[in-house]
């Protein structure tokens, strides 16, 4: 029996893409608080290097992850694709809200007799 190759749907790939960008920016912040000729931050440059290729393959587009930023330019037509890519993040990942934005309720928690 000849073996199939796997198969891998646009929406994983775009799903793949969002896991290396998340990925190669905690990797660019925890590389840059290793010392300067850090064999760890050689190894983090290295990693993000590797990270831009695999996306380079993927969309064809040395520099995915580079993007100009939105903030920066002001120009309509980078805020358009930055709005489109989060609604496609939101959409394929769902919503996702960091732990820290969360509110917790706080003040002692009191049980019925203790009052």
């Amino acid at each position: 029996m000849r073996r199939q190759r796997p198969n891998i749907s646009p929406d994983e790939i775009e799903r793949l893409l969002f896991h290396l960008e998340d990925a190669r920016n905690y990797i660019v912040k925890y590389g840059a608080a290793q010392g300067i000729h850090s064999p760890t931050k050689l190894v983090a440059e290295t990693t993000t290097d590797a990270i831009d290729e695999l996306a380079w393959h993927i969309t064809g587009n040395k520099q995915y992850f580079l993007a100009e930023s939105v903030s920066a330019t002001g120009d309509e037509k980078t805020y358009e694709r930055a709005t489109q890519k989060a609604a496609n993040r939101r959409q394929l990942m769902g919503v996702h809200i960091p732990v820290r934005a969360m509110k917790v309720p706080g003040g002692p928690q009191h049980t019925k007799g203790e009052e």
